[in-house]
């Protein structure tokens, strides 16, 4: 079965992805959605309908990322042209990533969940910065200025995440210890 008739498969689920039952497939479409990005090397509109239900699943996670971290960075590397081109898109990763920045609970969230609203953010503004209204840098600006007037995070965490990034960013992915590599995507 090809990528594209599994994802045609799987569709009729989205409607599942922030169901509060028992019967949540929210996480698992997330990582069927990555892996079919990962592997195509491209977004088709069907990933796009699920990118649109992102703001959902991120507040039913507690304005953490968890797995949406790394599917919404592949849809930045694989489907930059969709994203560009659609400020309400923009608009929402702006908003996620401000979110999963400050987002403060001591039983549930902690430091990686700011940092990678961080990373998000830098890596929206490598992506799209050419698209961004005035406006969102502004927010960006005055978000960043409140956040460093915030509790700071610990250097060295921050770094390590930083430096793992940028290694998998230009060094095109990286070996496990058993040669396999890795995809240059944030994990």
């Amino acid at each position: 079965m090809l990528i594209g008739d599994a994802q045609k498969e799987v569709a009729p689920l989205v409607v599942y992805i922030v169901n509060e039952g028992p019967n949540s497939f929210d996480e698992d479409i997330v990582l069927f959605t990555s892996a079919c990005i990962r592997r195509a090397g491209t977004v088709s509109a069907d990933q796009l309908a699920i990118f649109e239900k992102f703001p959902r699943l991120f507040e039913k996670n507690k304005f953490r990322f968890l797995q949406l971290f790394e599917c919404i960075n592949l849809y930045l590397r694989y489907g930059a042209a969709a994203i560009n081109s659609s400020q309400p898109a923009i608009k929402m990763l702006l908003e996620m990533s401000l979110k999963a920045l400050f987002v403060q609970s001591p039983k549930l969230v902690n430091e990686s969940d700011n940092c990678e609203g961080a990373l998000l953010l830098q890596n929206l503004i490598l992506t799209c910065c050419n698209s961004f209204p005035r406006e969102y840098w502004v927010s960006i600006l005055d978000n960043m200025a409140k956040r460093l007037k915030m509790k700071p995070l610990r250097h060295a965490f921050l770094t390590a995440k930083y430096l793992l990034y940028c290694y998998r960013k230009h060094r095109g992915g990286h070996r496990h210890v058993s040669g396999q590599l890795y995809p240059p995507v944030i994990t």
